[in-house]
């Protein structure tokens, strides 16, 4: 069934319309389902749907549009092509040393931090690309997708802090069985827990278009409703976000007055290394707003769409002074019991744990 309706006055370019039905079973409210929204012109909607009840057409404010959002999307679009092929190549590397070196646990942990960066990546790469298609159920699925794999970055950022600083304050006594088993149930268990629990609640996942400055629109398949993403996204980013910085500030008050971190060089590759591994990055969208909104959304998107890329250019940083290193220590984690040795061993650890 095709409805037309005529606006009396053109529509808001901040203005997105939905059409809908009044649905009499499900407590007396406004239902889109089965119904698709053609917006023909500024001044007619078409509602195509697959029923006849009482039909309209919801307008609704969108949030404020976004400045320079076509420069902003082709940074991020290409940032992710970028840490997508990095880490394709750190996978690669990481298969290699596990096979050299089969007793480490960090490794494994790099490498599921890998796979999720890898997932976000591609996931928000094609996003907007299959999201022109206009299909609702393929549009609801990369929204899935896009919320799972952000999700499961966060939380293998939170076991990658967690990991450090247990193998720096507890290296004799670090022992946990089934370890990396338990690290992957929190990491894929919980956000998949969580995408299921949005999409048994209600309609959240579609659409959403990004209104410019510019006059122009962009679409993307996300979360449509923003008390959800403020909980399921801003709200678990901000628990491990807080988690990762103390763990950060523990690690490197630990470690500033021992042997290799008195050298500032070393320190400050160290702690470069670590934030790539604990996404403190990403807590650059607490300052977005005012002033900052437009330098701090250029900084957040260029160097959080290139964390895998970071990734990988920390792995050959380290590699590359593992090689000079004559104490023989070459893994990423095999190190962990060099502390039985001396002191000389226990600093190697230090460095390569959290570089």
């Amino acid at each position: 069934v095709a409805i037309t309706f005529h606006h009396q006055e053109p529509l808001l370019k901040t203005m997105t319309r939905q059409c809908v039905f009044w649905d009499t079973t499900k407590g007396m409210s406004w239902n889109n389902s089965g119904c698709k929204t053609n917006d023909v012109s500024e001044e007619e909607t078409e509602c195509l749907c697959n029923h006849l009840t009482y039909f309209a057409v919801l307008l609704q404010l969108e949030q404020k549009p976004v400045r320079y959002l076509t420069a902003l999307t082709f940074i991020t679009s290409l940032g992710c092509m970028l840490s997508a092929i990095s880490c394709i190549c750190l996978l690669v590397l990481f298969t290699r040393q596990r096979r050299r070196n089969s007793s480490s646990e960090c490794t494994p942990v790099h490498c599921n931090l890998t796979v999720a960066l890898l997932l976000l990546s591609l996931s928000f790469f094609f996003n907007g690309i299959l999201a022109s298609l206009k299909e609702p159920h393929l549009c609801r699925f990369l929204a899935v997708l896009l919320h799972y794999s952000l999700l499961c970055s966060f939380m293998w950022m939170g076991n990658e802090a967690f990991n450090a600083f247990r193998l720096v304050y507890k290296p004799m006594a670090s022992y946990i069985p089934h370890y990396i088993a338990k690290l992957c149930l929190l990491g894929y268990g919980l956000p998949l827990i969580v995408v299921a629990v949005v999409l048994l609640s209600g309609n959240f996942y579609g659409e959403l278009r990004i209104i410019s400055e510019e006059n122009t629109e962009a679409s993307m398949c996300w979360i449509t409703e923003d008390l959800v993403h403020y909980i399921t996204n801003i709200g678990v980013f901000s628990v491990i976000f807080f988690f990762n910085l103390a763990m950060l500030v523990c690690l490197v008050i630990n470690i500033q007055d021992r042997g290799p971190w008195k050298d500032k060089h070393i320190m400050l590759i160290s702690i470069w290394g670590m934030n790539c591994l604990f996404g403190i990055t990403w807590g650059l969208a607490f300052f977005n707003f005012g002033p900052l909104t437009v330098p701090v959304q250029f900084l957040f998107c260029i160097v959080n769409s290139l964390q895998g890329f970071f990734l990988c250019l920390r792995f050959y940083l380290f590699q590359r002074r593992s090689s000079s290193n004559q104490s023989g220590f070459s893994g990423s984690g095999s190190e962990r019991y060099s502390l039985r040795g001396n002191q000389t061993g226990a600093n190697a650890h230090l460095v390569s744990q959290t570089q």
